[in-house]
């Protein structure tokens, strides 16, 4: 019988002063970063869908899923609106501006 072979990712030595794992850190969404995110989602599915701020972040849910209604029950004030295909660009910004600040840009 033959021994079994130790797997490399088992066997291999983690460098000195790295962490061997890292949780990602979601930084808050930018007013940029939204309105590009809800025009994506407006082009990509023809349904209406709600926009939620959560801590900061911006999260999508489709009006008819089970997602929706739970969290506009549960998060009323987190409701920023309900989009679809007619919304303007100018209307959209009007909304998210309230809830996402505009970081400068980076140089």
């Amino acid at each position: 019988m033959t021994k079994p072979r130790k797997r490399w990712y088992l066997t291999r030595k983690r460098r000195a002063g790295k962490r061997a794992l890292r949780r990602p850190v979601s930084a808050p969404t930018s007013l940029t970063e939204a309105v590009r995110r809800v025009l994506v989602r407006i082009s990509a599915s023809p349904q209406p869908f709600g926009v939620f701020d959560m801590e900061g972040s911006l999260v999508i849910y489709t009006v008819s899923g089970p997602r929706f209604s739970s969290l506009s029950t549960a998060a009323p004030d987190s409701l920023i609106g309900i989009y679809d295909r007619n919304v303007t660009i100018t209307g959209l910004i009007d909304d998210l501006k309230c809830h996402f600040p505009e970081r400068p840009a980076r140089a």
